[in-house]
C-alpha cells in the first residue's frame, strides 16, 4: 500500500487503521506500507524499514515492540510515544 490514508482525516484515519490491523489478524497476510507519517508507521507495523539513496537502500530497520490487537489510544501511551520518537531520531541523525 502506498500512502494509501494520506488524504484522509484523522478520524477516518484511525477507524481505517484498526480495520487494516483486524484484516491483517484474520488473513495472516503480509502488508508493505509506504508512509511518511511516523505515528501511522509505528501504529501499523510490526517493524519499520527506513530506505533512502539512488538506488533505494534499506538503511535502517526499527523493531515494534507492541502488542497486537493494537487500539487507537495505545497512541496517547508513554510506549508509543518514545518507539515515535526514537524513529523519528534516527531519521534526523541519519538525514534520511
Amino acid at each position: 500500500m502506498d500512502e494509501p490514508f494520506a488524504s484522509l482525516d484523522h478520524n477516518i484515519k484511525g477507524v481505517l487503521h484498526e480495520e487494516v490491523l483486524k484484516i491483517i489478524k484474520e488473513t495472516g497476510k503480509t502488508v508493505l506500507l509506504v508512509t511518511h507519517d511516523v505515528d501511522e508507521a509505528v501504529f501499523l507495523s510490526d517493524r519499520i524499514l527506513l530506505i533512502a539513496g539512488k538506488p533505494i537502500e534499506i538503511k535502517s530497520e526499527i523493531k515494534i515492540p507492541l502488542n497486537h490487537p493494537r487500539i487507537v489510544s495505545i497512541k496517547d501511551s508513554g510506549e508509543f510515544n518514545s518507539l515515535k520518537n526514537n524513529v523519528k531520531k534516527e531519521i534526523t541523525d541519519h538525514n534520511y
